[in-house]
């Protein structure tokens, strides 16, 4: 689609695959949706289908040369080296890029449509549906290609293009706007949002239900740094959840039991899901810049537990040289059996209750809540810690300050952090670390806090992602430049 327009296609006149038996078309193949039914078939593809998880994972610090050298790919090379990657392919910026603009497209037409029938009360659950996904979607490609939200130069900081409205030219011209402003038009959207979205889906888990937006507004507001909203957002998990992911359970399965298991939508920690074309299942088990064995050994093993036992968490290898905790079960569609050809698809997990209540753990110390957020941390890892007795097992504050050396200059957020605090996000962090390896999000806590990256490659001097570094904001695709949308600078 980028072939055909140069920030995503034209909305107004796409014929959707996926609602070709239901929507009827104009001459000019524009969808027309006069229902409510209508406007919920649209809003299926407002959600993006291609991830972020490959190259925002290889940019980050869970990332290491496994010093496989035939298996050095230009892609993975380029992620790690915080480079512009040219390809637009699977798993790339480009495809990112696009997918998450055309999901904008969807949400901008079944908003339109709403307003066309009046903006009906009864249409309340679509608008909310819609705004949920235009802010998230925004939201993502602002955490990627544009820096850190800093409010003392967020008016200066190159965003992105806001989309509001159904493209209808050939031609139509784009502008990045400011941080701080895309930043206010995510939260309205958020908002308004907030009040209207419901939780009747026939399939829950891939639309924005009530929980799932209260979880995304934990991620925007952790970014912008307002913590009562934070924990406001994560009220509705409490302080001892039971919702949250089973890892005891989850490490008993085999392996394909767990690949299947972890984008269940059956799973309650699971808030929204997207199926994705993706080829991670593949890229992970054998790209040269991944996790290696040996770091898989000292990083899940009872010496990173602050409880001194293991931890649930535990990795396979195909090739005894990477390493990977199994959480991404590929499908292949094909659309030639006898040639081979078709797809290949993830499920991925967008938004968890465990994300929100570690969300919430961060604002706790944030306002100094300490020992709230110490009760909240102890109960998180007892449900990863095999063999957790709360009576001996309880980890002190003390425990925390001689188990975690935490520098003064490791976090350097926009706000200020005490000592005491650095202890406490340090350990949060760790453990939102371990809980979401693979799944790219480590890259915006790297933002959010200016961590300092440092990944080696053999035969070759370090490469260092110093803090304020340029190369946070990964660069614009080149098409998307070639129609003079002003690239992120280097």
């Amino acid at each position: 689609m980028k072939k055909i327009n140069i920030l995503i296609a034209i909305a107004a006149t796409l014929c959707f695959s996926s609602c070709d038996d239901y929507l009827s078309e104009m001459p000019d193949n524009r969808t027309v949706l006069n229902s409510p039914e209508k406007i919920s078939e649209i809003l299926v593809n407002a959600y993006p289908d291609y991830s972020y998880a490959v190259f925002a994972e290889t940019m980050s610090d869970n990332v290491f040369d496994t010093q496989n050298i035939p298996a050095t790919n230009e892609n993975n090379t380029r992620s790690y080296k915080w480079e512009t990657i040219t390809d637009d392919g699977g798993d790339t910026p480009s495809a990112f890029w696009d997918a998450s603009y055309k999901a904008i497209a969807h949400a901008n037409q079944a908003l339109e449509a709403i307003e066309e029938l009046g903006n009906k009360s009864s249409l309340n659950p679509q608008k909310g549906e819609a705004l949920m996904a235009r802010a998230y979607n925004h939201f993502m490609l602002l955490q990627f290609f544009s820096l850190a939200y800093n409010p003392s130069t967020a008016d200066k900081t190159l965003g992105i293009p806001y989309v509001k409205e159904v493209e209808k030219s050939l031609n139509k011209k784009y502008t990045r706007q400011s941080v701080k402003e895309v930043m206010t038009f995510i939260e309205h959207d958020l908002e308004e949002g907030l009040k209207l979205v419901g939780n009747d889906y026939a399939q829950k888990k891939y639309h924005f239900t009530k929980n799932a937006a209260h979880a995304f507004a934990t991620r925007f507001y952790l970014v912008k740094g307002d913590w009562n909203k934070v924990i406001e957002n994560a009220g509705y998990l409490g302080s001892s959840p039971i919702n949250l992911r089973d890892y005891q359970a989850w490490s008993k399965l085999g392996i394909y039991e767990r690949l299947a298991n972890y984008s269940s939508s059956s799973l309650e920690t699971n808030l929204l899901l997207s199926t994705q074309y993706s080829t991670y299942r593949r890229k992970i088990t054998r790209d040269r810049f991944a996790f290696p064995s040996e770091k898989a050994v000292s990083t899940f093993t009872a010496a990173s537990n602050p409880t001194g036992k293991a931890w649930y968490y535990s990795t396979v290898s195909t090739n005894g040289i990477n390493d990977f905790l199994p959480k991404f079960d590929e499908y292949f569609k094909y659309t030639n059996q006898t040639a081979g050809i078709g797809y290949p698809y993830i499920n991925y997990t967008l938004l968890s209750n465990d994300e929100a209540y570690l969300n919430r753990l961060e604002a706790l110390v944030m306002l100094n809540r300490m020992d709230e957020a110490l009760t909240g941390y102890n109960y998180f890892i007892s449900t990863r810690t095999n063999g957790y007795d709360a009576a001996k097992d309880k980890v002190t504050f003390d425990k925390l300050k001689s188990f975690y050396t935490v520098k003064s200059a490791e976090f350097t957020p926009f706000y200020a952090i005490n000592a005491d605090q650095r202890v406490m996000l340090k350990a949060i962090l760790e453990a939102k670390r371990l809980d979401f390896y693979h799944e790219g999000l480590r890259w915006l806590d790297i933002k959010r806090h200016n961590i300092v990256v440092t990944h080696a490659i053999l035969g070759e001097q370090a490469q260092i992602l110093k803090k304020d570094d340029l190369r946070r904001a990964v660069p614009l695709p080149a098409h998307v430049v070639a129609a003079g949308i002003e690239q992120n600078p280097r």
